[in-house]
């Protein structure tokens, strides 16, 4: 029943049905309930039967085109074909005097002999590949988008008839079913943990506890040196490298640590500026903040008259900005002094490169020095960032550093996010083929702050996470993990020119990725045979 599935996508499917239909696209919740019908199994005349249900009857000549483009429409959806004149009349005249109604007309041949011989009956039989059907489900039923992981996972699953995609849908229903019961239900803890980014654990503040502990037993360490520097920064002062961007909100408690910070680092006075925006905070944090205005001429501070969102601090600080780089700093992190200048060297030196990021200390609490944190040795371990494990966790984190001119090019933060909106503009740059650059040095503390817009309990974070991959997994995920079997196996061998076809066991979560690596080996083979440089003889 859906033989354009494939091509177009079952959202194009619906979109376009209604609007043949009813001339107008569908609801969000519309969208989501009948994809979902779809998925669990209903057959596509229901969906068509439910989508009709809100027409009123024709019956007037102006019409006469949509309700062809309607026929024409239906018959390519549930027989394969256009329909003959001789078929449109059948229809049309019924349908214009009114003898039809445009319910029993799509329930007539949704429900024919020929829509059955063609389509089948359910969803579970939908003409796609596996992880392609992974992906609709994910979609319609979580609401969010299938990692590349879960795609391979569940295509072995399916792949060696470990499950079928009935019981596929039934445990991605069950999976919808514990989120919607868990949110709002965790019981409240006593203590404030945060998960480690790239070391698969939590670390929690009894934890932190335990090694203050540990820490105030032992002599006192001399802090630890940077690591050695790849890039050195070299530009003379006056020139602007990097715009310092705050956004200022309920900060009294962080705000003489914060400018403290800012404005001991090591290329603050020659080379940034900083900008605060001030979100009408009711703390007057303008107190504290007045004696460095007078002090250093290049801090910019601006007060709005109403309170506005993190990003839209951001927005409007970026468009203020005059630096060639951009970063954030929150008010409740800590910066080692050479951080600002050990990212705008990469940025200086790798014209290339768009975004500089780098490991973190994580701390518990914010009334300690940088080389205090580190002394706690809690950091995270992010990968070097490409588009399959950024659609696993947010990798830049707090405080990158990144090209101004980024946002003349692709836009700036999206502030229909509370939380999140950073992690959107992360993969939007991914998506237009940004590159990002890791610093293996942590030169940065972010601090679990208990009250912070991320970490506090009512953060909405991970739905903010899920509408974001919903949005962009599609895009950055290749098809060739989604394809068929066979499309993968002929699409390889005509990339790598191969005259044997691969044998692949796709009940193996990684055999896409082993083929390839069988193929690149062999095509190096062929090159240095060709070229003359094989000495492996």
């Amino acid at each position: 029943m859906l033989p354009n599935v494939f091509e177009m996508g079952l959202d194009e499917v619906l979109r376009s049905t209604f609007v043949a239909l009813r001339n107008a696209p569908p609801t969000e919740e519309e969208r989501y309930r009948l994809r979902a019908m779809l998925l669990i199994g209903a057959p596509f005349s229901s969906v068509l039967t439910e989508i009709a249900g809100g027409l009123t009857p024709v019956g007037k000549p102006p019409v006469v085109a949509s309700a062809r483009a309607a026929i024409q429409h239906l018959y390519q959806l549930a027989f394969m074909r256009s329909p003959s004149e001789e078929e449109t009349q059948h229809w049309l005249n019924p349908l214009l005097t009114g003898s039809l109604s445009p319910t029993d007309f799509v329930v007539e041949i949704a429900t024919s002999e020929e829509a059955k011989q063609v389509g089948g009956g359910g969803s579970y039989d939908l003409p796609v590949p596996d992880g392609v059907f992974v992906q609709l489900a994910y979609d319609a039923i979580l609401h969010r988008g299938a990692g590349p992981e879960e795609i391979a996972s569940w295509q072995a699953a399916l792949a060696g008839h470990l499950t079928e995609r009935k019981n596929f849908i039934n445990s991605v229903v069950s999976a919808s079913l514990s989120q919607a019961l868990s949110r709002g239900t965790a019981a409240a803890n006593d203590s404030v943990s945060s998960y480690i980014l790239g070391r698969n654990k939590h670390v929690s503040s009894a934890d932190w506890s335990s090694i203050s502990s540990r820490l105030a037993d032992e002599p006192t360490a001399a802090p630890a040196a940077p690591k050695g520097e790849t890039f050195r920064f070299s530009r003379a002062a006056g020139s602007l490298a990097v715009s310092v961007i705050c956004s200022l909100y309920r900060g009294g408690e962080y705000i003489k640590s914060y400018m403290e910070n800012i404005t001991s680092q090591s290329i603050f006075l020659t080379n940034c500026e900083l900008i605060i925006i001030d979100a009408n905070s009711p703390e007057n944090e303008y107190d504290i903040i007045k004696p460095y205005l007078g002090k250093f001429t290049n801090i910019r501070y601006v007060r709005t008259d109403n309170k506005v969102s993190i990003y839209d601090a951001w927005n409007m600080a970026a468009s203020m900005s005059a630096g060639d780089y951009l970063t954030n700093a929150n008010l409740d992190d800590l910066r080692r002094f050479d951080s600002l200048e050990r990212q705008a060297a990469v940025l200086d030196e790798l014209a290339f490169i768009d975004v500089a990021y780098q490991d973190v200390f994580y701390s518990f609490d914010s009334t300690l020095s940088f080389d205090e944190v580190a002394a706690f040795d809690i950091s995270s371990n992010v990968p070097v960032i490409t588009p399959y494990n950024m659609l696993k966790f947010n990798s830049p984190h707090n405080a990158p550093m990144w090209r101004r001119g980024l946002h003349d090019e692709i836009g700036y933060f999206d502030s229909s996010y509370r939380s999140a909106g950073d992690y959107e503009f992360w993969l939007r740059c991914l998506k237009f083929g940004k590159l990002f650059y890791k610093l293996n040095d942590p030169h940065v503390v972010y601090f679990v702050n208990p009250r912070g817009l991320s970490t506090r309990p009512d953060t909405r974070g991970v739905e903010e996470a899920h509408r974001i991959t919903l949005e962009y997994s599609r895009q950055l995920i290749s098809p060739h993990l989604t394809s068929s079997v066979y499309d993968f196996v002929e699409e390889l061998a005509r990339r790598t020119d191969q005259d044997d076809r691969a044998e692949p066991d796709p009940r193996v979560t990684d055999w896409r990725y082993a083929e390839v690596q069988k193929c690149l080996r062999a095509w190096a083979a062929r090159s240095r045979k060709t070229t003359g440089r094989d000495h492996s003889a």
